[in-house]
């Protein structure tokens, strides 16, 4: 059975600190220094073996790790090229459907319907007032309280509420 690099670092200590172990001794105990040369020799050619073969393992693992983040990568530029055509064949149907008038879309394998939503378009974030402005890391717009306030009739140099169509693919 092989062994660990502790067991092999445990045998070469235990070596190291007494100058010989149980393999090292003769029949009378005494110190056989060609056996305990010989076994410095080869648990060193062992420690080394090990911790080379840990050392290319390691380098596997991160040669794997690396192509799995090129993949990654791929997969995300893949990933985000699909969005991206899936928004402008979307957009292409609610153009179509818009043109005719058409609310709804069914067949037996897709439903086309539209649901309303509003969103508030802001043409200078600058220029809006501080009350509707709310603090974030970096200054952004509250476009929840500007969308308040326009609803309730108050105008905002810059800003309106548009409402749109969004199409609901189930």
């Amino acid at each position: 059975m092989a062994e660990s690099l502790y067991e092999i670092d445990s045998k070469l200590l235990e070596m190291l600190e007494r100058g010989f172990n149980a393999e090292c001794l003769t029949d009378e105990g005494e110190i056989d220094e060609a056996k305990a040369a010989e076994f410095l020799e080869q648990i060193q050619g062992q420690r080394n073996d090990k911790i080379e073969g840990i050392a290319l393992y390691i380098k596997d693992l991160k040669a794997d790790a690396d192509k799995i983040k090129v993949e990654e990568a791929k997969l995300k530029a893949r990933r985000e090229a699909k969005e991206r055509k899936a928004e402008v064949l979307q957009d292409y149907i609610t153009s179509s459907l818009l043109a005719f008038g058409d609310k709804k879309f069914e067949t037996a394998r897709v439903a086309l319907s539209f649901r309303k939503s509003e969103t508030v378009e802001i043409a200078d974030e600058s220029a809006l007032p501080e009350e509707y402005i709310k603090a974030t890391v970096k200054y952004a717009p509250d476009k929840t309280a500007l969308k308040q306030a326009l609803k309730m009739g108050e105008l905002i140099d810059g800003v309106r509420l548009v409402e749109k169509q969004n199409l609901q693919i189930k």
